[in-house]
């Protein structure tokens, strides 16, 4: 929840994004001030098959562009997580694909910028796949 002064301080929703507006404008909203989170699950998302948040290619290539202008407000460390997950996004698209190749190549990079064991296992499908093991 956001109040509406706040949704219109930061300037909305950025409509010339083809996807993840919302992205961006919670990051926007968060520049300007603290922010709490809580894991409660109080919603459920809805994606369409013809969804411009269903669109993946659309999605990936605006999380690159919100990294883009959202990359000078954060630590070495931060954008490096950041980085690392936007390539575990990337690896999965193409896992979806079952181009192995390139998914090893984003999953191996996710696990470089942030050695997880999330990342690894990711590494360890994707080879397995590419190798023909079943």
């Amino acid at each position: 929840m956001v109040k509406r002064a706040a949704l219109i301080d930061v300037g909305g929703f950025d409509h010339k994004l083809t996807s993840a507006t919302d992205l961006d404008c919670w990051l926007k909203i968060a520049k300007q001030g603290d922010v709490a989170y809580s894991s409660l699950c109080a919603m459920h998302y809805l994606m369409r098959a013809n969804s411009i948040t269903a669109n993946r290619e659309n999605r990936l290539a605006a999380m690159v562009e919100i990294i883009r202008r959202n990359q000078y407000g954060v630590t070495k460390g931060e954008l490096k997580k950041i980085k690392a997950r936007l390539s575990e996004c990337y690896g999965e698209f193409y896992r979806e694909l079952g181009n192995y190749s390139k998914a090893l190549s984003y999953s191996n990079k996710a696990f470089w910028l942030f050695p997880h064991k999330r990342n690894f296992k990711h590494v360890l499908y994707d080879l397995k796949h590419l190798l023909g093991a079943s």
